[in-house]
């Protein structure tokens, strides 16, 4: 299970790059938002897998 999500939010991030590169292309700099959406989803997801120290 947690090597398929771990290769599921890899996958994400490099799919995601050629669209975000197209969007760029047609606005410009407000792209960034959209990198950074899929770059927060993907820490946040991240976080979510680490062991909670109690």
């Amino acid at each position: 299970m947690m090597e398929n999500m771990l290769i599921l939010l890899v996958l994400a991030v490099f799919v995601s790059a050629p669209i975000v590169y197209l969007i760029g292309r047609s606005i410009g700099k407000q792209v960034s938002w959209v990198a950074f959406a899929v770059l927060l989803l993907v820490t946040l997801v991240f976080a979510g897998l680490l062991p909670s120290a109690e």
